[in-house]
């Protein structure tokens, strides 16, 4: 099972994506609960990944002036990531091909299988909406590149601390 090395590259980048996405979902939490962010850190630091999400969107629902528009583009990126095929499959590769798939199971008193397949220029495909996806839920929340990375430099400093 030799993997094609772009398709992997491609789903690392997704990885990497992916987990810079849910960091985002987390600053936007706290931006809009205007909170610091280490008690943005504490607030979203246990919780998975659906309840974050649930949790921005009916913060943002909730506004004197709902942000359908915010909501939606989050949504978008949910959908198009395919994330709980990326995440939880199991990937395997297909040698001649270079394919990747990827096994999804379930279990409620059977067990459920469901596979997708990706080519290589389909996991490019995947990649380039998900990135374009992302892109514009940045665009418009508007954050400030600096604070989000603030946020992110706040919780490695938390590594720190919590070795002492």
């Amino acid at each position: 099972m030799e993997p094609n090395r772009n398709s992997v590259h491609r789903y690392g980048l997704f990885l990497l994506l992916w987990g810079n996405f849910e960091t985002l979902i987390d600053y936007l939490i706290t931006t809009q609960l205007k909170i610091t962010h280490l008690q943005g850190h504490i607030v979203c630091g246990g919780l998975q990944f659906g309840a974050k999400a649930a949790m921005l969107k009916s913060l943002l629902n909730i506004k004197s002036e709902p942000d359908k528009e915010g909501v939606r583009l989050i949504s978008d990126v949910i959908s198009s990531a395919e994330r709980n095929f990326l995440i939880h499959g199991i990937p395997t590769f297909d040698k001649p091909s270079g394919d990747m798939f990827f096994s999804k199971r379930s279990v409620a008193n059977n067990i459920n299988v469901k596979v997708k397949s990706f080519t290589e220029d389909e996991m490019k495909e995947h990649l380039d909406k998900f990135i374009a996806a992302i892109s514009r839920v940045e665009d418009h929340f508007g954050h400030s590149a600096e604070d989000f990375t603030d946020f992110i430099i706040t919780a490695r400093m938390l590594s720190y601390k919590s070795k002492t």
